[in-house]
C-alpha cells in the first residue's frame, strides 16, 4: 500500500490466545492514512487453530489474553471494562467515543417550512453498559443542542423498543412546563413503550444571547452548547435487539403541543402523537406504512452518525448538500455519502460554521 508513513503499511495483527489455544487475525480495511480510517483492526476477524495445538507455532506472537478475571464474571480483564464488577463487563459506545452523532428537524412540519434543517440541531452520544452476556442494564445519553433556528420552542425525546415497566428509572431529563407528565420511573406517563423525554422546552435548557437564533446565522456569536446527560436504568438486563439501534426513536414537539411531534422518516410517532396533522400540508403520512415524508419523498428530520455542518438560517439543505434530493428521494439507497466534504456534494456559502 503506497502511503508515505511506513508504520501505516500494515492493515493485518495477529495475537495469539494462550488460554484457548488459537490464534486472532484481524483487519483493518481502509487506508491507514485515509482520515476516516478507525485504525481499529476489526473490519474482519478471523480465527485459526490446529491439532495438535503445536502445529502452528505461537512464537513471537504477542498474546492476545492473560486468562486474569479478576471479578469472575468469565470476561478477562483484558476486555473487561468493569474488571472488579461481576454485574458488568462492556461498554457499547454509539457512534464512537469521543464523537457524536446529529439529528436535525424541521419544525414547520406539517408543511415543509424554509426547509434548513436547522430548527433544532442535536448531537447525541449513547453509552450502553452491558454484562458479561452484552445485555444492557444500563444506558447513557449524552445530548448537545448545536442550534436552534426557529421562533417555535421545542421538546426532544425518544422512545425505545421496550416496555416503560422495564426501566426503573430516568434521570437527568428537564422538565421546566406542566403540560409534560412523568410516571414514577421518569418515563413519559400513559405510554406503553419507554418514552424518554429529554427536555420539554429548549429556549429555557440554552440561554440563547438576547433571545436570538442560537449558532444559525451568519456573524452571530457563537455560543458554545451545553451537554446535557441522560441516564437510564433496566430493571433486568435487555438485549440490544430488544433495545433499538441507537438512536432509537428520536422525536422533537413543538411550542408546547405535545401532541404535534417530528419523527425520523419511516418512524412511527408515539402515543401522545395527534393524527390530525398527518396528510395536512406538504406531509404524506398515512398513519399505517408511511411516516414523516413529503408527497416528494424527503425526510422532516436527518439523522447522520458524525457532527453534520448544518444549513444557515433561511437556506435550504439542498443548496449546501448537492446530493441530498437523490439520497432522500432514494430511499436512502444511493449516494449515501451524502453530507460528507467531497468534490462536488456542497456548495459553499450555504452551511454554518462558528
Amino acid at each position: 500500500i503506497d502511503v508515505s508513513n511506513s508504520e501505516l503499511k500494515q492493515h493485518t495483527v495477529l495475537l495469539y490466545d494462550d488460554v484457548n489455544k488459537q490464534f486472532y487475525i484481524g483487519c483493518e480495511d481502509i487506508k491507514r492514512d485515509n482520515s476516516s480510517c478507525d485504525n481499529d483492526f476489526n473490519d474482519i476477524v478471523f480465527y485459526a487453530k490446529s491439532n495438535p495445538v503445536k502445529a502452528i507455532s505461537s512464537q513471537n506472537v504477542s498474546l492476545a489474553d492473560n486468562g486474569v478475571d479478576t471479578d469472575k464474571d468469565g470476561v478477562s480483564d483484558l476486555f473487561d471494562a468493569f474488571p472488579k464488577d461481576a454485574s458488568l463487563a462492556y461498554k457499547n459506545i454509539f457512534p464512537e467515543p469521543d464523537k457524536f452523532g446529529t439529528l436535525a428537524f424541521e419544525d414547520s412540519w406539517p408543511g415543509k417550512g424554509d426547509y434548513d434543517f436547522n430548527d433544532l440541531v442535536v448531537g447525541y452520544q449513547y453509552e450502553q453498559w452491558c454484562d458479561a452476556t452484552n445485555k444492557v442494564k444500563e444506558m447513557k445519553c449524552r445530548l448537545v443542542v448545536r442550534a436552534i433556528g426557529a421562533h417555535y420552542y421545542h421538546g426532544f425525546g425518544f422512545q425505545l423498543n421496550v416496555g416503560s415497566s422495564e426501566v426503573s428509572w430516568v434521570k437527568g431529563s428537564k422538565i421546566y412546563d406542566d403540560y409534560i407528565k412523568l410516571s414514577n420511573n421518569q418515563t413519559e406517563n400513559s405510554q406503553n413503550t419507554a418514552t424518554i423525554i429529554a427536555f420539554d422546552n429548549d429556549y429555557k435548557l440554552v440561554n440563547r444571547p438576547s433571545g436570538s437564533m442560537l449558532n444559525t446565522e451568519e456573524g452571530s456569536a457563537f455560543q458554545k452548547p451545553d451537554t446535557l446527560d441522560i441516564q437510564i436504568v433496566f430493571g433486568k438486563p435487555q438485549t440490544a435487539l430488544a433495545l433499538g439501534t441507537a438512536p432509537f426513536n428520536p422525536f422533537i414537539f413543538i411550542d408546547g403541543d405535545r401532541g404535534k411531534e417530528v419523527h425520523l422518516p419511516g418512524y412511527a410517532p408515539t402515543a401522545k402523537n395527534k393524527k390530525k396533522y398527518f396528510g395536512t400540508y406538504h406531509d404524506n403520512t398515512n398513519g399505517k406504512d408511511v411516516f414523516y415524508k413529503t408527497l416528494n419523498n424527503l425526510p422532516y428530520a436527518i439523522n447522520i452518525p458524525e457532527t453534520l455542518e448544518y444549513p444557515l438560517e433561511r437556506q435550504s439543505i439542498h443548496y449546501g448538500y448537492l446530493k441530498f434530493a437523490y439520497w432522500a428521494q432514494s430511499g436512502g439507497t444511493i449516494f449515501t455519502d451524502w453530507y460528507k466534504d467531497i468534490e462536488g456534494y456542497r456548495k459553499a456559502g450555504y452551511l454554518y460554521s462558528k
